[in-house]
This record gives C-alpha cells, sequence and structure tokens, in this order.
C-alpha cells in the first residue's frame, strides 16, 4: 500500500507521502522473540514487529488506539493502555479528538 502511493526508502523518519503501521493484530505477537516484559525487540529496518515498538511512546497513536478497544493490553509488556497514556503525561495532553467517539461493532 505504502508503496502504490509513492513511498520510497528514504533517510529514517523522513517526510513521506503515507506512513502505515501495524499496531496491534488480534494479541498477537510478531517480531518480538523475546520473553514477556521485555520493552523493546531486536530490530531490522523492514521487519514487522506486532504489536509496534514504539506503541508506549505515542499520544498520538494510543488516544484513538483506546477510543475503539479502551481495555487494550500490551501482549507483551502486559501494561494497559491507559498506563501507558497516563505515562506520557503532557505529550498525550496535545492530542484532540475532534468528533463523537467511533460506534463499536
Amino acid at each position: 500500500i505504502e508503496r502504490a502511493a509513492g513511498r520510497r526508502l528514504g533517510r529514517r523518519n523522513g517526510p513521506r507521502p503515507l506512513d502505515l503501521d501495524v499496531l496491534y493484530f488480534r494479541g498477537q505477537r510478531l517480531g518480538w522473540g523475546m520473553p514477556k516484559g521485555v520493552d523493546k525487540p531486536k530490530r531490522r529496518r523492514g521487519d514487522l514487529i506486532i504489536p509496534h515498538p514504539e506503541i508506549a511512546k505515542r499520544g498520538f497513536v494510543l488516544v484513538p488506539l483506546l477510543e475503539v478497544c479502551p481495555h487494550w493490553v500490551h501482549p507483551v509488556t502486559g501494561v494497559t493502555g491507559r498506563q501507558m497514556l497516563a505515562r506520557l503525561g503532557a505529550q498525550a495532553r496535545g492530542v484532540t479528538v475532534f468528533g463523537p467517539p467511533l460506534p463499536l461493532f
């Protein structure tokens, strides 16, 4: 999908037309290869790691994730999404939710 939108490998965290991250998928762990409780996996560029290894550092990711899955728990660390958001403090407060919450199926 990213390539179809014109994305090409460039500098890390540089500008790009589209960036899709798989945050979470049905409690699956992919690419961690370490015991529960380890904070970050070893990673090579382009590897898919689920849940996303930077999820706990990003309020702009956690806020919408918790809107659709309010009781989400990280399947590797066991930390809840709400706990992660609370640890971010001021960083998370910069996230603005527009409109009503999405309806759950």
